[in-house]
């Protein structure tokens, strides 16, 4: 259960900072918005399913703790993805100053040395 309980909340993270800086830089219609904003809540219910999925196949799998972790995995990866395509897509600056990527790095890595 090693690589559920690391790889869907690094996809949840991948999407969620996806579609953050897709509904800011890319959507002009607020149909475009709605479609960003859609899959973004898509990979919420996809983190809660997964969740009750992998609770039902093996019930030790998911205690508060690795929950927390989970979820600490998933907005760290999020936080990083989002200032990565910021930069990359919209041309926007990182504010390294801020630390807001190194903080996501230390709890993303935090979280996994945990696991």
């Amino acid at each position: 259960m090693f690589n559920v309980v690391l790889l869907l909340p690094l996809v949840v993270g991948l999407i969620w900072g996806s579609t953050n800086i897709a509904m800011k830089c890319y959507s002009k219609t607020k149909l475009k918005c709605f479609a960003f904003f859609l899959l973004n809540q898509c990979a919420s219910v996809l983190l809660m399913l997964g969740f009750k999925y992998t609770q039902k196949k093996c019930l030790h799998c998911w205690t508060f703790k690795e929950l927390s972790k989970g979820v600490a995995i998933a907005n760290s990866t999020a936080l990083f993805t989002s200032a990565l395509m910021s930069y990359c897509l919209c041309k926007e600056k990182i504010g390294w100053s801020d630390s807001h990527c190194l903080v996501a790095f230390d709890i993303f890595i935090r979280a996994i040395h945990h696991l």
